[in-house]
């Protein structure tokens, strides 16, 4: 029997770090209501964006979605739509709509996700396999390098366009 390890990835959901799946067999990132409810957020549900979704363990009910909700996986912070599971396994999934905006390849042997911003390739690395941790606010954030016209971005509107922030060690160095 073969035994194989999630793939997982720490995220930060409204400031509070989250481990996260990484399901390239999902379509959309999605987040379970008691999850939302840790996070802060559940009271951002849209609900008018209810419905059921279906995926390998049946047929699951969408309670609504948070739009652009303050999101990060590793350094890269940016505003994403996260649908809101009734009731999930995970408390997080993060699906193509993420991996396909920035062009994220998912390596096993040096163990990271790399994600493309605007150019640059960030590489987060993944969660040694063990137990779920529960929502846990995230520490200070480091200093900020904002990186504009995202490569594979997406507009709300023809007027508003996404930005990402990349969370450096010493975004100083990295502006020069």
């Amino acid at each position: 029997i073969y035994n194989c390890a999630l793939i997982e990835v720490m995220c930060d959901v409204n400031g509070f770090a989250v481990p996260a799946a990484v399901d390239t067999g999902s379509e959309v990132t999605i987040m379970s209501a008691s999850c939302a409810r840790r996070c802060q957020i559940l009271h951002h549900v849209d609900t008018k964006l209810s419905g059921k979704v279906k995926g390998v363990n049946g047929i699951g009910e969408v309670i609504g979605a948070v739009r652009k909700q303050n999101f990060g996986i590793g350094p890269v912070r940016f505003g994403h739509k996260l649908e809101v599971l009734r009731n999930s396994h995970r408390d997080l999934i993060i699906g193509l709509d993420v991996l396909e905006r920035f062009d994220g390849v998912v390596n096993l042997k040096s163990k990271t996700i790399k994600l493309n911003v605007n150019g640059k390739d960030v590489n987060v690395p993944l969660m040694n396999h063990r137990a779920s941790l529960p929502s846990q606010p995230v520490p200070a954030a480091a200093p900020t390098m904002s990186l504009h016209g995202l490569s594979g971005g997406f507009r709300e509107s023809e007027d508003e366009y996404e930005h990402c922030l990349l969370y450096t060690s010493d975004a100083a160095d990295d502006m020069q």
